[in-house]
């Protein structure tokens, strides 16, 4: 299902000239104003009027998760405070947390990522969607409440834990859309055997999988449909490029999926460097091309990654 055929099914050479285009204007945003990323270009010896292709964007310095950190709270942001809508952060397990921000524009645009991503697993405004991630700081659960709902779904905000009841609520409510972590589907797959039922009591038919590794080994494991009844999706959720920004597994297509083009610009660098045209296992950079807060440009993701391309820019992972 396509969510906005504007994007999803532009042609790639329209799509470069739209990343280029929002790319430029990111860059002299950051410039403008964000002291950080303006003394970080001007070490590099780069300005904004450097940039005139996308492969310039090797030109800039990369953005870690160290200097997020070093600018917590608000170093990043590029708005005054009081148009702040929201405010999420990670867990800060190893320091400080990195803070997230919203404008209104901002979720406005995150709402349609997670919209675009529902609807690319094939939600439609007839499910009933249980967010069982956990609701607060993280920005998994209220990305995706707010994206199928857009969608027209109704929401069953039952956040993470009571497991038992979790059971209950996708059995009574009769959800069709199960939102967890993929080892969360695995435990609720095991309680719900336990309390005697079995896939064929569920109307389940969708599982959004995501913010773990998503492993061959684990979906082996989840062994969707067979015990849960549902086709699962994998979701990678960054919410330092506006939550929603991939797709990971579409289905019986193992490993392949997509990304959001229009609104993140991914780049592969390593070992295997070739820049953006580049198969094989390297690393994943990303960069965000509408937030206007809290921004993100060339972010090092640090993850390992293969891609493959298309000869055209079609669908949701229409890549540059």
């Amino acid at each position: 299902m396509i969510f906005d055929p504007n994007y999803e099914c532009m042609p790639a050479d329209e799509m470069r000239a739209l990343q280029l285009e929002r790319l430029q204007k990111i860059v002299a945003y950051a410039y403008e104003r964000v002291p950080f990323y303006r003394k970080k270009y001007d070490e590099a010896g780069v300005k904004p009027s450097d940039i005139k292709t996308l492969d310039d964007i090797r030109k800039l310095p990369f953005t870690v998760k160290t200097d997020l950190r070093d600018n917590y709270p608000y170093g990043l942001l590029a708005v005054d405070k009081k148009e702040l809508k929201r405010i999420h952060a990670s867990s800060g397990t190893s320091g400080k947390p990195t803070v997230v921000c919203y404008t209104e524009k901002d979720m406005d645009i995150w709402s349609d990522c997670c919209a675009r991503l529902a609807a690319a697993a094939g939600v439609n405004g007839d499910d009933i969607v249980q967010v069982s991630f956990g609701y607060g700081l993280f920005t998994g659960a209220l990305g995706m409440h707010q994206g199928c709902e857009k969608l027209g779904a109704a929401i069953i905000p039952a956040s993470s834990g009571n497991t038992e009841r979790q059971v209950m609520l996708l059995k009574d409510l009769e959800a069709t859309v199960l939102v967890c972590t993929p080892s969360y589907a695995l435990y609720i797959g095991e309680i719900m055997e336990k309390m005697g039922y079995s896939p064929k009591d569920l109307k389940l038919r969708i599982g959004l999988f995501g913010s773990e590794a998503f492993y061959q080994t684990l979906r082996a494991l989840l062994a969707f449909p067979d015990e849960v009844g549902a086709d699962e999706r994998g979701v990678i959720h960054t919410g330092l490029t506006l939550g929603g920004a991939v797709n990971e597994n579409h289905g019986d297509a193992g490993c392949l999926g997509g990304f959001q083009s229009g609104n993140q610009a991914f780049e592969l660098t390593g070992s295997k460097q070739n820049h953006i045209r580049v198969l094989g296992d390297d690393i994943l950079d990303v960069g965000n091309l509408l937030r206007r807060v809290a921004l993100s440009v060339r972010v090092n993701q640090l993850n390992a990654a293969r891609f493959r391309f298309f000869a055209d820019g079609v669908g949701f992972g229409n890549a540059p």
